[in-house]
C-alpha cells in the first residue's frame, strides 16, 4: 500500500514538474525581453536626422548641420537645437522594462502597426539607422507604448506624442531675432534718430530733443523683442518688399554692427525682413504696430519727465 502510494506520488511530482515547465517555456505574448535595458542604442551627439511621422501622414524631417538644427526643405528653417537635442538625449537614454505583449494583433491594438501608429520614428546616423520604431497609444502620465520596426514585441517608454509633433512652427526657434537691448547705440524709426549716450537716449534728427527715457526703453524693447512664429517661404513673400510699403527700422550695435529692419503687413500679421539673413519671418501684429503707429513727439521728455530726472530705466534698452 505504501508503494502504491510512494509511486502515485512520484508521478504527480512528475506531472507537476512537467507542467511547471511547460507553462515557462511556452510563449505567452507577454513578459518577454530584459527588464530595464536601453529601448535605442544611439548618442545623441551622434545623431544627423530625425523624421517623425504622424498618424495623418504629415511629416517632418529635421536634419543637422555642423551643430544646428534644420527642417529639411529647399530654404533652411533654423529650429530650436534645445528642443532637438532634448528629445534626442531622452530618446537615447529611455529604457524599458518586459514587453508588454508580442502577439500578432498586439500592434494594431496598442497602434504601434506599420500602417497603424501615432508617431513613426526614424533616427539616422549619416546614412545608417540608428532607431526605427512606432509610437502608439498612452501608457500612463508621459508614457506611451512603442514597437521597433520588424519586430512583434511592444513596450512603454517614458516619452508622449505630444514631444513629437509634426507642426514645423512648434520646432523653430522663436528668439531668432531677438537682441539684447543694451547692445543698441542708435534706433532710426519713423524718420527721427536717437542715439545713447552714457545710457542715456536723446533724439538727434532731425533736431535735437530730450527723450522721456521710460517711452525710448519701451521702444527699445520691442525692437529687440519680436518673436518669430513662422518662417515664410521666400518665393512667397519676397515680392511684397518691392513697393514702398514697408517700414524700415535702422539699428546699430554697440561693436559698430548696423541692422535694418523691414516689416511689411500681410494678412494679420507682419513680414520681418533683417538685414543680416535670407529668411523671412512671421511675427504678431501686436509686437509691430506700437512701432508703425509710432508718433515721434510721444517720445519727447515732458515737463514731468524732465522732473524725475534722466535717470536710465531698467529695461533691457538702457
Amino acid at each position: 500500500m505504501i508503494k502504491k502510494i510512494t509511486y502515485a506520488a512520484a508521478i504527480l511530482l512528475v506531472i507537476q514538474v512537467g507542467l511547471t515547465l511547460f507553462l515557462n517555456t511556452r510563449p505567452t505574448g507577454l513578459e518577454v525581453g530584459q527588464p530595464d535595458s536601453f529601448f535605442s542604442r544611439f548618442s545623441q551627439g551622434d545623431v544627423t536626422s530625425l523624421t517623425i511621422t504622424d498618424d495623418d501622414g504629415n511629416k517632418l524631417a529635421l536634419a543637422r548641420k555642423n551643430s544646428d538644427w534644420f527642417i529639411d526643405r529647399d530654404y533652411p528653417v533654423p529650429v530650436d537645437n534645445t528642443m532637438v537635442n532634448t528629445l534626442l538625449e531622452k530618446l537615447a537614454k529611455a529604457r524599458t522594462g518586459l514587453a508588454v505583449a508580442t502577439s500578432s494583433g498586439s500592434a494594431r491594438r496598442f497602434a504601434t502597426a506599420d500602417d497603424d501608429f501615432n508617431r513613426h520614428v526614424i533616427v539616422k546616423k549619416q546614412q545608417d539607422v540608428a532607431a526605427d520604431f512606432y509610437l502608439g497609444t498612452s501608457a500612463g502620465l508621459r508614457q506611451s507604448h512603442v514597437r521597433k520596426s520588424g519586430e512583434k514585441a511592444v513596450f512603454t517608454i517614458a516619452i508622449s506624442d505630444f514631444e513629437m509633433s509634426t507642426a514645423e512652427d512648434d520646432w523653430i526657434d522663436k528668439n531668432l531675432v531677438k537682441i539684447d537691448g543694451h547692445q543698441l547705440t542708435e534706433i532710426g524709426v519713423r524718420k527721427i534718430v536717437l542715439k545713447k549716450t552714457d545710457a542715456i537716449w536723446e533724439q538727434t534728427e532731425p533736431e535735437t530733443a530730450a527723450l522721456d527715457q521710460d517711452k525710448v526703453g519701451e521702444l527699445v524693447d520691442t525692437v529687440t523683442g519680436f518673436t518669430v512664429r513662422h518662417i515664410f517661404n521666400p518665393a512667397e513673400v519676397s515680392s511684397l518688399f518691392a513697393g514702398a510699403t514697408a517700414e524700415h527700422i535702422a539699428i546699430t550695435l554697440d561693436n559698430g554692427n548696423k541692422l535694418t529692419y523691414s516689416l511689411v503687413k500681410k494678412d494679420d500679421s507682419y513680414v520681418l525682413k533683417t538685414s543680416d539673413s535670407d529668411l523671412y519671418f512671421e511675427v504678431p501684429p501686436w509686437q509691430v504696430e506700437p512701432l508703425v503707429e509710432l508718433d515721434p513727439e510721444q517720445l519727447k521728455a515732458t515737463a514731468k519727465s524732465k522732473d524725475s530726472g534722466a535717470e536710465p530705466v531698467a529695461s533691457s534698452g538702457t
